[in-house]
């Protein structure tokens, strides 16, 4: 089965020591804190999806975004045999352009100071590769989950 795939964008100023968050209001991670993305679509570029995606949830576009990582998430089979297992690749930009739109239909948006980031607020698996993007360390991982989204098992790849 090929694997959907996905973006997300970690926006960081340096000067401040913040990086910007989104929470999502519906979906799948309702509630939980991650960086603006989502699903690449047929025959789009994954920069393109990237910008058009934190375009559309904060009304900002990273410019010269680098590639931090790539992660594969593995879910059990849902209803109507609907996955969420998705391969994604997660971008970090220290540079971007627009008006920021802190409430969109899809979320909330916010900056955050690096130093308090409270990992209980995101997915299990944030904790673990995260402070590799923000150490600058490129990373690849696979991360098999339960149906209560609990972490079953890790793979290092990189």
């Amino acid at each position: 089965m090929t694997l959907k795939q996905t973006v997300l964008l970690f926006l960081i100023n340096r000067d401040k020591e913040e990086i910007f968050f989104i929470r999502k209001k519906r979906g799948m991670g309702k509630g939980l804190w991650n960086g603006p993305g989502g699903k690449v679509l047929p025959d789009e570029a994954p920069l393109n999806a990237l910008n058009r995606e934190a375009i559309e949830e904060t009304g900002l576009e990273a410019l010269s975004p680098q590639l931090a990582g790539i992660v594969t998430f593995r879910f059990p089979e849902e209803v109507a045999n609907q996955s969420f297992s998705n391969q994604c690749r997660i971008y970090k930009a220290f540079d971007w352009k627009g008006n920021h739109i802190s409430e969109s239909e899809e979320c909330s948006s916010f900056w955050w100071p690096i130093s308090k980031i409270n990992f209980e607020l995101f997915w299990p698996d944030d904790r673990l590769w995260m402070p590799l993007l923000l150490k600058g360390q490129y990373f690849e991982r696979e991360y098999l989950f339960d149906s209560n989204n609990a972490i079953i098992e890790e793979r290092i790849l990189k």
